[in-house]
């Protein structure tokens, strides 16, 4: 998935006017979490990408992919104060990152 897509998915979902960049930079934290949580990366070795990259793949695979619309959905509820929207959307979200999570460990 592209950073594009994921912002595309989380918009068609949550209407909202955060601007690109913002939801950019919670992909780019995303990113960086899965790089030093799960694979065991250093974090200052994650390149964050920028608005003119927005067509850039992302690192976690399909069909896990779909984390980065779930997790920009959960911030963009946050951001507008819908916490029991945020806290129904964190649960799937926390479950599908889980589940990349065991996924990669199993791989090896």
């Amino acid at each position: 998935m592209t950073a594009e897509k994921a912002i595309y998915e989380a918009g068609a979902m949550v209407p909202h006017s955060i601007e690109t960049g913002l939801l950019l930079t919670w992909l780019n934290r995303l990113e960086r979490y899965a790089s030093v949580e799960v694979e065991g990366l250093e974090c200052d070795t994650i390149k964050d990408l920028k608005e003119e990259e927005l067509g850039s793949k992302l690192r976690i695979p399909d069909p896990y992919s779909w984390v980065y619309p779930l997790y920009l959905q959960c911030m963009i509820h946050l951001a507008m104060g819908e916490y029991d929207r945020y806290s129904a959307v964190n649960q799937t979200f926390n479950n599908a990152f889980d589940d990349y999570s065991k996924w990669y460990m199993r791989r090896g």
